[in-house]
């Protein structure tokens, strides 16, 4: 089983502090965390999966709640690394209905300007 590490950045813990109380919210996140934890390679649930067009296209997003989804990306070989983004409504990232194309375009920018640790 490959190992995995997990990485944040300033708008993750942003949008965590902003999401956290949300009903749902943490409690799915850290399922979420062990989860991947334990089985990088899987799916959480139904909503694991990338996006495949527009600017937020390759990034993986997992639901949280029905309105609320995790951003991240996924690398490695022997260790699985996790970059998680942010936590965000369907309407913070554009991708509510209708869609966003500014708004993702500008979450993708700021998501590009991250640094990890």
């Amino acid at each position: 089983m490959p190992q995995v590490l997990f990485l944040f950045c300033d708008l993750f813990k942003e949008t965590l502090n902003k999401h956290i109380k949300d009903p749902g919210v943490e409690s799915t996140y850290k399922s979420f965390l062990e989860f991947k934890s334990e089985n990088p390679l899987s799916k959480f649930g139904n909503s694991d999966y990338p996006f495949t067009h527009g600017p937020l296209s390759g990034k993986l997003h997992s639901k949280l709640t029905r309105d609320i989804s995790i951003l991240y990306t996924m690398s490695g070989t022997d260790t699985k690394i996790f970059k998680l983004y942010g936590i965000f409504t369907h309407d913070e990232s554009g991708t509510g209905t209708p869609s966003s194309l500014n708004r993702q375009k500008s979450l993708s920018a700021k998501m590009s300007n991250q640094t990890f640790y």
